[in-house]
């Protein structure tokens, strides 16, 4: 029997949205002893929401947490990684990134599940779901919702992640599947560079230094019309270009957030004696030699202390990727390292151990009315709306799919073995049990 787990739930309110007339949106976490579902519900009166995907990432303690999608859609993507996540309040083992994709139509005051948790272990477990991105559209317009737990104020964040590797190697914010921060078909980004400002979260210009590229200057204050995107770029074979880049690095007000990545020039070039000592104050370790590589990716802050800069060196492997996250708090000091909103630990709930009892009552579920669940020969199921259904069995195998109309009934694992099944649409999950 799978055991319980202890979840922080996150109720989300705004943080930014892309687009004029934000998504109103929260979370909508419900519990079912040792499975949890992840809903995102629409706030609003008027708009129907129209969902693409949802980037989270998750802090636990096993890795016998598995985190799955209702309805499976191209383009899911999952990195985990072990060590110590720490808060204010909780510390996790593990962080799982997910880029999930999300189909469904959200109507005002509805919800839709996007990801549900189950506990494989013997043990119960601790789950939060935190740095959670929702991309959407509203009558054809796409926007962006970063978001934070229900009446917290003050928690704004950002993640910063390097690609290197791959056909779409760059900085990325929000998630690893996005475009790039420095799109462009105009100039040479042998090694581009973004400045994260610490209190805004926003990429910010060094000083009085202008990007020598014209689709790195697409900023309101250089005359754009909107904030779209900043960088510089530098070509360190040219001797103006290494003189720029150095003073690009002396403006920089302390505490900048800096990223760096380079597809051409290897640490033996970007780490060579006459950049080392201004790259120091990124917290470059001068002292040590780098080795050699085609790509390099750095994330530094100004003013950090000798050693504390990361990076990462690599040689031109083909097909082989490498993404890391950096996390960023508002006003995160020089000493801090953040992996997660403190907000997000607002609210947990213990979620006890016991199995629930399948009952042989008609049951009335998220979208579907089930008849004798559990069953010797099959269920009956009822849609209570429209949509998308996917019967699966407990290692997540697509058993049977289809579409069903308000009011169909259909009739499901008559051809089954036992065990134990379960029924997804967008607006949740039954679970099943054929004996």
């Amino acid at each position: 029997m799978r055991n319980g787990i202890k979840i922080v739930i996150v109720l989300l309110g705004l943080w930014l949205s892309d687009l004029k007339g934000a998504a109103q949106v929260e979370l909508v976490v419900e519990s079912k002893k040792d499975t949890v579902f992840y809903f995102i519900k629409n706030l609003s009166s008027v708009d129907t929401l129209n969902a693409n995907t949802v980037t989270c990432t998750w802090f636990h303690m096993r890795k016998d947490v598995m985190f799955f999608t209702p309805i499976y859609t191209p383009g899911n993507q999952t990195l985990q990684y072990s060590g110590k996540f720490q808060g204010a309040k909780y510390t996790f083992r593990q962080r799982t990134l997910q880029g999930l994709g999300f189909d469904a139509m959200i109507k005002p005051g509805e919800k839709s599940c996007f990801a549900f948790v189950v506990n494989y272990a013997t043990i119960p477990d601790t789950v939060m779901c935190g740095n959670l991105d929702f991309y959407y559209s509203i009558n054809g317009s796409s926007g962006r919702v970063s978001v934070f737990p229900s009446g917290s104020v003050g928690c704004p964040f950002v993640s910063i992640f390097g690609v290197i590797g791959s056909a779409n190697d760059g900085l990325k914010m929000g998630s690893f599947a996005n475009f790039t921060m420095h799109q462009s078909s105009k100039c040479s980004l042998d090694l581009v560079a973004v400045v994260i400002d610490e209190n805004t979260l926003k990429p910010t210009l060094s000083g009085l230094n202008i990007p020598k590229c014209a689709d790195g200057r697409l900023w309101k204050s250089l005359g754009y019309s909107r904030d779209s995107q900043l960088f510089y770029s530098f070509n360190l074979a040219d001797t103006l270009d290494r003189k720029g880049f150095k003073k690009f690095i002396d403006d920089l007000p302390t505490g900048s957030h800096v990223f760096l990545l380079s597809s051409k020039w290897g640490p033996d070039i970007v780490f060579n004696a006459e950049l080392k000592g201004i790259l120091s104050s990124l917290g470059l370790d001068a002292t040590k030699n780098y080795g050699t590589g085609c790509y390099v990716y750095v994330y530094g802050r100004k003013g950090w202390a000798a050693g504390k800069m990361y990076l990462n060196t690599m040689s031109r492997v083909p097909y082989y990727l490498q993404t890391k996250e950096h996390f960023i708090v508002q006003n995160q000091g020089l000493n801090e390292t953040a992996f997660f909103s403190p907000c997000f630990e607002n609210q947990v709930t213990k979620i006890l151990e016991q199995q629930p009892k399948m009952s042989t009552k008609t049951l009335n579920y998220n979208g579907f009315i089930v008849f004798n669940n559990p069953s010797q020969s099959g269920w009956q199921v009822q849609g209570l709306r429209a949509g998308k259904w996917v019967l699966y069995d407990s290692h997540m195998r697509i058993m049977q799919q289809g579409e069903m109309n308000l009011g169909d009934t259909i009739v499901l694992g008559d051809d089954l073995v036992s065990g134990t099944y379960w029924l997804m649409s967008g607006d949740g999950c039954v679970k099943l049990l054929k004996i």
